[in-house]
């Protein structure tokens, strides 16, 4: 990695202005009816997409970089099918149908210290960790990162001021709230890696009053999140024959206003913790696996053992033997791992360099049966005192033409994600969602 980032900065100082554009294009039926607030979402729509990126070296400085990434977006109805990859989530007033929006803007110096692939960050950049457990995410930051031989790193401090973007407001629960976070990861020997991630999240509301009071983090909220793991070659196909596995234990403490059994908000320590587990067996064209998730859940009034994730996440996972970076928890489903227990199974077909598939299947129960689970951090209908959430199927098939081909597509995807509801759930009906979408760069 680090020669790739020496080799980018050569070829920066060779031309003033590198440009990335790409246009894409979707088409997504969908019939969703497991959704915050018990709204259903039953739409065919369309999207097109362009970006106009641009990077470069910042004043003939060699050690200074810059980019520039703009989009401009439409879509065929309000159906909520943008910002699949990386979305804050905005408010439901929000008008996603058309609009213009900065997604990167930062500035870069290389030569903070004479580490190889370490670099300091100012800007509006792109955040993400492989199994979207954590961050994923554009976001306004300062970061420190590395990327030696054998160490990782990141040190973060990120504040959403603005959606930068047109005709689109900040979601509560993200409005003055302050996140810093950093990870290490250490490669221990040639394929095993231990690492240590926190995360702190703060929130300072003038009227927490304005506050949603359905989020599984509650309102003005001070969290910290810390988690240890170990992996081997989780996030990288590893040699024919061998075993690829990942552990991760996340604990989270503080406090937060919330409503426990709709009664008025009040101070609320947390005392919450997760589990992802993941093995994977890499063979000659074929790639086997199991997952398991689990977040806590339940508590009382004065203590919460709801486990609630980073806000700043995004669930989407590098971890099936191939380039895909897929939903774990099912494309219709989308559940955050708040009191959510969930095991799956998955099968990776790799026929050639140009097709990927990727097979999905899992099960989820609530953790603790009394207690709600969420999706984008808020309540969905449930029942309580059954843990049956229900089973999900996905499949990924991608294709990536010759260079050249097709107009100069260079990726052609589909996504369907069919979820049938157990008894847990107050609404019997199903979900799916199926995506269509390429992409053309010049």
């Amino acid at each position: 990695m680090a020669c790739l980032i020496g080799g980018a900065v050569a070829a920066q100082e060779q031309h003033s202005i590198d440009w990335d554009p790409w246009v894409k294009a979707a088409v997504t039926s969908s019939d969703l009816n497991h959704r915050p607030g018990n709204n259903s979402l039953d739409a065919d729509s369309w999207l097109l997409e362009t970006r106009l990126a641009a990077s470069g070296v910042l004043f003939s400085l060699q050690d200074w970089t810059w980019k520039v990434d703009t989009r401009a977006q439409a879509s065929g109805s309000n159906a909520l099918l943008i910002d699949d990859d990386n979305g804050l989530v905005r408010e439901q007033d929000s008008d996603d149908n058309y609009f213009f929006q900065l997604r990167e803007a930062w500035i870069r110096y290389h030569g903070l210290t004479s580490l190889p692939g370490e670099h300091l960050t100012i800007g509006l950049q792109r955040l993400y960790e492989g199994q979207g457990l954590w961050w994923d995410v554009d976001i306004e930051s300062i970061t420190w990162q590395g990327d030696t031989t054998q160490l990782d790193w990141i040190i973060a401090v990120v504040q959403e001021f603005d959606t930068n973007r047109t005709k689109a407001d900040l979601a509560t629960r993200d409005e003055y709230t302050m996140r810093w976070f950093d990870s290490v990861d250490w490669d221990w020997t040639a394929y095993l890696t231990v690492g240590l991630k926190v995360m702190h999240s703060s929130q300072n509301l003038d009227d927490p009053s304005i506050a949603r009071t359905d989020t599984s983090l509650g309102a003005d909220a001070d969290s910290l999140w810390y988690g240890l793991h170990i992996s081997s070659g989780w996030e990288r196909r590893k040699p024919v024959g061998e075993i690829a596995y990942k552990a991760e234990w996340i604990m989270q403490q503080g406090d937060s206003l919330q409503a426990f059994n709709d009664l008025p908000l009040a101070n609320t320590d947390i005392d919450a913790d997760a589990l992802d587990l993941g093995i994977r067996w890499d063979l000659q064209h074929v790639s086997v696996g199991a997952l398991f998730t689990r977040g806590s859940g339940g508590g009382t009034r004065d203590e919460s053992n709801l486990f609630s994730q980073t806000g700043i996440h995004s669930n989407r996972s590098r971890a099936f033997g191939n380039r895909q970076i897929i939903y774990r928890f099912n494309e219709a489903f989308r559940p955050d791992i708040s009191n959510l227990t969930y095991a799956g199974v998955f099968a990776s077909w790799m026929p050639s360099r140009q097709w990927e598939a990727v097979f999905l299947a899992g099960h989820y129960r609530k953790t603790e049966s009394t207690s709600p689970i969420y999706v984008s951090g808020r309540q969905i209908d449930v029942i309580s005192g059954d843990d049956d959430v229900g089973r999900s199927v996905d499949l990924n098939l991608t294709y990536y033409p010759d260079n050249g081909q097709f107009f100069n597509m260079n990726v052609l995807r589909l996504r369907a994600g069919y979820f049938n509801p157990g008894s847990g759930l107050g609404n019997p009906d199903t979900d799916y969602r199926i995506t269509l979408e390429s992409q053309f760069r010049y």
